[in-house]
């Protein structure tokens, strides 16, 4: 029967490398690279940046000893996500909108499953930027209620008050990014380059008096502003050439299952980060295939399966991954209106 054939795992895990998915800004902005591993536990590495440096010494004498204690690592067994779809066998029977009785019946059910497929991974990618966004703005990656979240340390939240508000007449941002820059590079050995604002505070920045001054007074020497949107809920604002810092302003909602409406980075908000500074891990998916067989382990970023049970079919993504940062503390999530 077609749908047999269709929904291998063959066929869907070939669909998963086709269907085309949303840009997400954050995701593509600070993952830098994705891997799946052969564990189920993964490590979580948390270091200091490297600045010890020697003394110079001569041919014949002895060199100096570098203590390994810059580096400490602990283990986790990422949660899986697991979005599914029933497979409706009445639809995939029904004649599609357009074609004739005559139409390809095979040519409708690899609709049909490209579509779930597309849906599912939508799903998880956007539930992986939110886990992302979460550990940007809070410094802890969620788990699932009862179970122990992921805190990194060296967390940086600043939450600005009186004259340091952006709105405030003699508030200073350019001062407060030199500042979280200078004190970001010192302690962790990572330069930040890249300024992601709410719509809200991005809106303050541009209207903030110290900004609005030096556009006049400079003409792109100290600053440059040229906002434009990027993409959806994305603007470009500009570039501060004197601290190497493009700036963004960034706006995204998430539904749960509860019909709660989340924003990704708080109206008030904004992160203060170097770009492409933090990775994506994928432990080891262990899963049936069809029922009554072993489980097999599968090295992969995403399993996509047909599962069924009791006459009742669906179809299923299994992943697990680790959203971590490179250097923990490498960043600042400050409220500034």
């Amino acid at each position: 029967m077609p749908k047999g054939t269709i929904y291998s795992t063959t066929s869907l895990m070939k669909a998963k490398e086709k269907v085309k998915l949303p840009v997400l800004f954050l995701w593509n902005m600070l993952i830098s690279k994705e891997k799946a591993h052969r564990a189920v536990e993964l490590e979580i590495h948390s270091k200091v940046g490297n600045r010890t440096i020697v003394p110079l010494v001569g041919r014949r004498e002895n060199g100096t000893f570098i203590k390994r204690e810059a580096f400490q690592k602990r283990t986790y067994a990422p949660k899986m996500l697991k979005p599914y779809k029933m497979i409706d066998i009445d639809l995939l029977t029904q004649q599609q909108y357009g074609e004739t009785i005559y139409g390809d019946p095979m040519r409708n059910l690899v609709k049909i499953m490209m579509e779930d497929v597309e849906e599912l991974k939508t799903i998880a990618i956007r539930t992986k930027q939110y886990l992302l966004s979460q550990l940007l703005t809070t410094g802890v990656l969620p788990a699932n209620e009862g179970d122990e979240a992921i805190d990194f340390g060296e967390f940086k939240k600043v939450i600005l008050s009186g004259h340091s508000l952006w709105t405030d007449l003699k508030s200073s941002p350019i001062n407060f990014l030199k500042e979280q820059r200078k004190k970001i590079q010192k302690e962790m050995g990572v330069v930040p380059d890249t300024l992601i604002l709410s719509a809200e505070v991005g809106a303050a920045f541009q209207e903030n008096p110290e900004i609005r001054e030096l556009l006049k007074l400079n003409q792109g020497v100290m600053i440059s502003m040229a906002p434009r949107e990027v993409q959806e809920g994305v603007a470009y604002l500009g570039y501060i050439p004197e601290i190497n810092t493009t700036v963004y302003t960034f706006t995204d909602f998430v539904d749960d299952l509860k019909g709660i409406t989340t924003e990704l980075i708080p109206s008030n908000g904004g992160i203060y980060i170097k770009k492409k500074s933090f990775v994506c891990d994928y432990a080891l998916i262990t899963a049936r295939l069809k029922q009554g067989q072993d489980a097999q382990t599968f090295v992969v970023d995403e399993l996509i399966r047909k599962v069924e049970k009791d006459d009742i079919d669906k179809v299923e993504l299994l992943s697990s991954p680790f959203i971590r940062p490179e250097t923990p503390g490498s960043w600042v999530y400050f409220e500034a209106i």
